[in-house]
């Protein structure tokens, strides 16, 4: 004849006839869903309710370690990315692009055609047509790395963006996440 423990309600204390075998019980007086627990000749319950709010702590926390494991990743990516966006003049560690920058630099040549232009035009004895095509080369080398400087410009701020985007959507998910765990009590 199988053996029949008497427990009690790990919510209510309500006596419980537990058969053997048996691994989930209904408590008849609270209502409360139980699990049956034996471990080395002792048997109690447990709410399955408690459970399963510990499982839900327990998954928000794993899910909150796997997104700030996301954001190192975030960010350690845009590091790498970063360093392609710099511009390198053979002096230190290299700028990030910016249309200062760029006007700067494209002004520079500019200026330096402008004034071969000038020469050329005053007159510098053989060499004027020379100076004006120099001057007009470095006129248009300008132009060029005004446009060039320009896209890069563009392209870093798009970058930029889209990464503080993603970084900013993954923060907003760790910030429900710490809010879910701050208004959780697993032990109730």
């Amino acid at each position: 004849m199988p053996e029949t423990l008497i427990l009690r309600c790990d919510n209510c204390g309500a006596p419980l006839p537990i058969p053997d075998g048996v691994d989930f019980v209904t408590c008849t007086y609270c209502g409360s869903a139980l699990i049956v627990h034996r471990d080395n000749g002792v048997a109690y319950t447990e709410v399955l309710k408690k459970l399963d709010k510990r499982t839900v702590h327990l998954a928000n926390e794993i899910e909150l370690v796997r997104l700030h494991q996301m954001l190192d990743d975030i960010d350690r990516s845009w590091d790498k990315e970063l360093e392609s966006y710099k511009i390198y003049d053979g002096k230190g560690p290299g700028q990030l692009p910016s249309e200062g920058n760029a006007v700067m630099r494209s002004l520079s040549f500019f200026l330096f055609g402008g004034w071969m232009l000038l020469v050329a035009m005053i007159g510098f004895g053989g060499f004027s047509l020379f100076l004006a095509l120099v001057g007009l080369g470095l006129i248009g080398g300008g132009i060029y790395f005004l446009f060039r400087n320009f896209r890069k410009v563009e392209a870093y701020q798009k970058a930029i963006s889209l990464y503080h985007a993603r970084r900013d959507k993954v923060r907003l998910q760790i910030a429900d996440i710490e809010a879910k765990l701050n208004a959780e009590n697993p032990d109730e």
